[in-house]
């Protein structure tokens, strides 16, 4: 985690042409349908709120952005841990939402598909961009 007790970890290892999911707080598909969906996906990035879904859901995230405003102190806690994912903490006064910086943070990984799942508060909640 990137804060005041944390050191910022040294450059990952950036795979070029991944597939890359940004998992959001809104409505995420049915089990199998989200199974389907992340099926091949190399990296995976909650966007805040996103975490907590990821975890009640089982899946494996690589990267959690955001304020943490939507953590639970339980959650934080897991977050903080030494096998917990990497964590880019933000200011909660910022002029990006979360969801736009694990977007932007998922771009810059240069990949061949985004996939945003639970962008949407109802409705169609998967978005892909192919590149």
């Amino acid at each position: 985690m990137v804060g005041p007790n944390k050191a910022v970890s040294p450059p990952e290892c950036v795979m070029q042409g991944e597939r890359i999911a940004i998992l959001a707080s809104g409505v995420w598909p049915e089990a199998d349908d989200l199974r389907r969906i992340l099926d091949g996906v190399d990296y995976v990035i909650a966007a805040d709120g996103g975490d907590a879904q990821a975890v009640k859901r089982g899946i494996p995230v690589d990267e959690v952005i955001g304020d943490l405003d939507s953590v639970s102190s339980e959650d934080r806690r897991r977050l903080e841990g030494e096998n917990g994912p990497r964590v880019r903490l933000y200011a909660r006064d910022k002029d990006w939402t979360d969801l736009e910086l694990a977007i932007d943070r998922g771009l810059g990984r240069t990949p061949t598909k985004l996939l945003v799942v639970g962008a949407l508060v109802s409705g169609l909640s998967l978005l892909t961009y192919p590149f």
